[in-house]
């Protein structure tokens, strides 16, 4: 997702939450902690599962393959430990601290499965946190600007806006964990963020425990009364690494219920970009003026040139049946829609993203109502 580029104004400072006063969910505490590999230095946040703690932070911070990382917290303790997970597309990384790590690593994972029934507009106001090394903070406050399914576009709501050196920081809504920055387009000060629902998809199940009380035995994941194995392979990670579910065989007797997924439409849609209008709209308003002001405009004309006009993705439908040991059936419909820029879907993300929000969605529901009970 980034190039060279980025990686020449590599951002150093990507702590994931923050400290001091910032909002944080209940139970959060901060504890960030400072890393180094090589030249690359930066932050991340631990997040603790059992024993095992895993720092969060971003890949270009620990993007060399084999190199020990050099971590330590606020208090001066410091360990060496091992790249865990990389992902450059996200440029997302996790870093695992040794089982004897004297560094403090408590919190629990976030919940964000609120992100996705969230719709923002240019009210919404976000907010992320810069710390300094004597305790000091700034809250710095964002709107809303635009977006794509893994990423917030915001726009500074006063003066005081993101540096590279916010990079990866904690972008908070009403408190919670929104996302986390990555980059700063400094011709147009917008600030986009990687979602933390996206970062919960990619890693979120190493932070989970399995709730192996709660024994599932799945049918599998159904089109026109055909199995379909990678749709199966999709909806078992989300209830075994997901934390929901221990999965036994069909023939299981301490299978507390049985789950089927139906998906009844895979309609492949195409709708006009919104942020290729806003960009258009932006540029009839520009007109001829000052200096600065034709430089705004240009910039706008070359984002626009970059900007697809339509957005493509797919419209989904599924049916979830789950059966108790006592024979009842319960059902549940669920529809759901993934769009990204461009003419071209990555099918097999598509198809992983929107069975698993869409399943993942109607299936909670239902433990939530007892019909696995």
């Amino acid at each position: 997702m980034f190039g060279s580029s980025r990686r020449m104004n590599a951002f150093v400072s990507t702590t994931l939450l923050c400290v001091g006063g910032c909002l944080l969910p209940s139970g959060v505490q901060a504890e960030p902690v400072d890393m180094n590999q090589a030249d690359q230095s930066g932050s991340g946040f631990g997040f603790r599962r059992g024993e095992t703690c895993s720092v969060v932070t971003a890949r270009h911070v620990v993007e060399r393959d084999g190199v020990e990382v050099s971590v330590a917290d606020r208090s001066g303790g410091r360990v060496t430990a091992q790249r865990s997970y990389d992902n450059e597309a996200y440029d997302l990384a996790l870093v695992t601290l040794p089982a004897n790590s004297t560094l403090a690593c408590t919190t629990r994972w976030p919940d964000s499965s609120w992100l996705r029934a969230t719709k923002f507009d240019t009210r919404s106001v976000f907010e992320a946190v810069r710390h300094y090394a004597n305790g000091r903070e700034v809250i710095i406050r964002l709107t809303y600007a635009g977006g794509s399914p893994n990423t917030l576009t915001l726009a500074p709501a006063d003066k005081v806006n993101v540096r590279a050196s916010d990079s990866g920081s904690i972008v908070f809504f009403e408190g919670k964990p929104a996302g986390i920055v990555q980059k700063v387009d400094p011709a147009t000060e917008r600030v986009e963020v990687l979602r933390f629902d996206v970062i919960d998809q990619l890693v979120g199940s190493r932070f989970r425990s399995v709730d192996t009380k709660r024994k599932v035995a799945l049918d599998g994941v159904f089109r026109g009364n055909q199995r379909v194995p990678n749709w199966t392979v999709y909806m078992r990670s989300w209830l075994e690494e997901g934390g929901h579910g221990s999965i036994v065989d069909v023939s299981d007797k301490e299978a507390r219920c049985r789950i089927r997924g139906d998906v009844l439409t895979w309609q492949p849609v195409r709708e006009p970009n919104p942020e290729y209008q806003q960009l258009q709209d932006q540029l009839k308003s520009c007109g001829v003026i000052k200096a600065l002001a034709k430089l705004l405009c240009d910039n706008v004309r070359a984002r626009l040139s970059k900007t697809p006009n339509f957005v493509s993705g797919y419209n989904v439908s599924v049916d979830v049946a789950m059966t108790a040991q006592n024979g009842q059936r319960h059902t549940k419909l669920s529809d759901s829609k993934y769009l990204t820029p461009g003419n071209v879907v990555d099918r097999e993300r598509a198809e992983r993203e929107v069975l698993q929000n869409s399943f993942g969605s109607a299936i909670t529901t239902m433990f939530r109502e007892g019909a696995c009970d």
